[in-house]
């Protein structure tokens, strides 16, 4: 059927279950609420980037829809193709902590792994 569809389509594209039960005025770590945590920490770990540039660094495809549309008031759009976290977006890492960690923790290997071949954006 179509919602169980959309059900495993929902799981099948989130990293870890981060939603506690029982827990109320906490918002749901959806897995578009993960993407646009992935997308926010590779804007704070590397400043101003394209679509394309998030996209090479495993954001997904659905990255210049979840920046055009912004949602969460995260992002902004600095000229044509290019955009930079808000303070909502910044202040979005720190209450998602626990989303943000890995990946920060990957983009920090990738900047290691990359020191000296050049900027990935």
């Amino acid at each position: 059927t179509r919602v169980r569809k959309k059900i495993l389509r929902e799981t099948v594209h989130r990293s870890a279950d981060y939603n506690v039960g029982g827990s109320t005025r906490t918002p749901l770590i959806t897995a578009y609420r993960e993407r646009a945590v992935h997308i926010a920490c590779c804007l704070a770990h590397f400043g101003d980037m394209s679509p394309r540039a998030l996209r090479l660094l495993g954001t997904g495809d659905q990255t210049t829809g979840i920046l055009r549309r912004d949602v969460y008031g995260w992002f902004a759009r600095v000229s044509r193709g290019l955009y930079r976290l808000t303070a909502a977006g910044q202040q979005a890492l720190q209450d998602y902590k626990q989303v943000a960690a890995p990946y920060m923790e990957e983009l920090a290997q990738i900047q290691s792994d990359s020191a000296g071949k050049g900027d990935p954006r």
